[in-house]
């Protein structure tokens, strides 16, 4: 979040998902975390879709949503 792009990015992104009657849940994975972990922890919450914003690269398999 220290990024100056990230706060602006999620505020319209947001926004969007509210005028089409979504809501956004808002995960931070802070460096040095295990991100894997962090994207399995998102399937205990049951959501539609899951959207990444990340300064790394992360590999296909990481990103696969089974």
């Amino acid at each position: 979040m220290s990024n100056p792009f990230y706060p602006a990015l999620i505020q319209k992104l947001s926004q969007g998902l509210q005028r089409t009657g979504l809501q956004s849940l808002l995960f931070n994975i802070t460096k040095g975390s295990n991100i894997e972990e962090q994207l399995s922890a998102l399937r205990r919450y049951n959501v539609d879709a899951v959207i990444v914003i990340s300064a790394t690269m992360l590999s296909g398999a990481t990103l696969h949503w089974a």
